[in-house]
């Protein structure tokens, strides 16, 4: 149990096990955890236990007069050769989760203060309370003067160094090497023409990141690095990767520019425009289009399951890419007719895509340019992760569009990977809005309740979010 405890924690539940002894008590009781927590702020000062005039040596007295220290048999939870009563267990789960509250692993003396002040009806509560010192003020100390580790601090700080070694290894093609089969250290080396130098820590990293498992002396995938990186499944999810290791790693590079000037760090800093580069590039367009889809399907298979399609009778996917989603939502419901458009480069692609999943006959292309021309007409139209490319009075035309295509009590839905409404968990959602800021002139992403606004803003009559799977939700609005 005491790796749960700091030092002083664990100093302080051994001090409570004396006041304990000496007493003649064979129960740990809250009482007894605050004298010990007093014994220790007689050396090590708590500001708290000092306020005004109040002196360590007056909340001992109190303590003790009040305390009931008639031999009993309380409920006991074993401990040692004295166990804790109940309502010890219980400031210690109090105090666990004041900890874990403030992101540590372990309780220290201040998080016991704080369990005590928590079981309000206790005595030592009680005491406390009664000589000034509040939940508030014991809070206030912890998280003043915790003992804190700047583990976390220096891991996220250095975390660029386990993302570019996965990224590495996808470039090598080392978990698709793997696929065929576990390999040892010497002949992974070999296949993938590296360096003997280093190939072992690199190999032994990727076991410690929980990307490679080791049997003995060889290397094998995880099982999700075997189906997500393994570039002959069509599950996998490298492309994007690829994408991130050949683009966006030397680009967020910039951020500290990018945050300064609020201009895009990509290559319009060289007067070049990727996208045109990359549409005008059949062979490069078609990797880029599958890694979209490697990085849609579990939302695609969410917005299957989750959105109402019994109601509905078609559907177009705008900035469909390869057709992932559209396809996903067509194979799970086979009473509706959908499309997907796109830029006209993208149909052969789309088409062939649509057909490997058997659905030619009633998935359709629609080729457009989302801003130049009218949306088409349907039921319902989906929009993934587009909206965040561009600016506000962008984003509110898109929206306008999306109401005039459809019919009333049809829907639109916005899947993105949204950041929460009080901008404090979702990290994907914020780190995805600074990338816009790396990729685009005026992108950045937003929270469902931003979504609804607009929505509500260009006429839909009715809004949700659900959530869809990992940090992806979606924003239906009904017109």
């Amino acid at each position: 149990m005491f790796e749960r405890f700091t030092d002083s924690g664990k100093k302080a539940v051994i001090l409570a096990r004396e006041e304990a002894e000496q007493r003649g008590h064979n129960y740990i009781g809250p009482e007894h955890v605050l004298l010990g927590i007093l014994r220790i702020a007689e050396d090590f000062p708590i500001d708290v236990l000092g306020k005004g005039d109040l002196t360590i040596e007056r909340i001992r007295q109190e303590i003790e007069a009040v305390m009931d220290f008639q031999k009993k048999d309380p409920e006991l939870i074993s401990y040692g050769e004295i166990p804790f009563t109940m309502e010890t267990k219980k400031v210690i789960e109090f105090a666990l989760d004041e900890a874990q509250r403030m992101k540590l692993r372990q309780i220290d003396i201040r998080h016991l203060l704080v369990g005590l002040l928590r079981m309000e009806a206790g005595t030592s509560a009680t005491v406390l309370s009664r000589l000034g010192i509040t939940l508030d003020d014991a809070r206030r100390s912890a998280v003043a003067s915790a003992e804190q580790s700047p583990d976390r601090i220096m891991q996220l700080g250095l975390g660029f160094w386990g993302s570019k070694t996965l990224l590495s290894a996808v470039e090598l093609g080392l978990f698709s090497e793997l696929a065929k089969g576990p390999l040892d250290a010497s002949t992974l080396t070999q296949r993938l023409g590296l360096h003997r130098r280093s190939a072992r820590d690199f190999f032994d990293a990727l076991v410690a990141l929980g990307m490679l498992e080791r049997r003995g002396e060889q290397y094998a995938n995880t099982p999700e690095t075997d189906q997500f990186l393994d570039q002959a499944k069509p599950s996998y999810v490298g492309g994007m990767l690829e994408m991130a290791n050949m683009r966006l790693y030397p680009f967020w590079g910039s951020l500290t520019e990018a945050l300064r000037t609020g201009l895009p760090q990509n290559e319009a800093r060289r007067g070049e425009n990727f996208f045109s580069a990359l549409y005008a590039d059949p062979h490069r367009l078609e990797g880029f289009l599958k890694a979209m889809t490697g990085c849609s399907l579990g939302v695609g298979l969410a917005i299957a399951r989750r959105f109402p399609w019994k109601k509905y009778r078609s559907f177009v996917d705008i900035g469909t890419a390869q057709g992932g989603v559209a396809a996903q939502v067509a194979l799970a419901h086979r009473h509706l007719t959908g499309g997907g458009m796109d830029l006209p480069v993208v149909r052969p692609i789309f088409e062939a895509y649509v057909r490997s999943h058997g659905l030619a006959s009633r998935v359709h292309f629609h080729p457009g340019d989302f801003f130049k021309d009218p949306l088409p007409k349907a039921d319902v139209l989906i929009m993934g992760h587009i909206l965040h490319d561009w600016n506000l009075e962008e984003k509110l035309m898109l929206l306008r569009k999306a109401h005039d295509a459809l019919p009333a009590g049809g829907a639109v839905i916005i899947h993105e990977a949204l950041i929460d409404d009080a901008r404090e968990k979702n990290a994907l959602g914020l780190l995805m809005s600074l990338n816009m800021l790396i990729e685009t002139p005026g992108g950045f992403d937003f929270t469902g309740a931003d979504c609804k606004k607009w929505m509500k803003e260009v006429g839909f009559k009715k809004t949700r979010v659900e959530h869809l799977a990992g940090p992806d939700s979606m924003v239906v609005g009904i017109k």
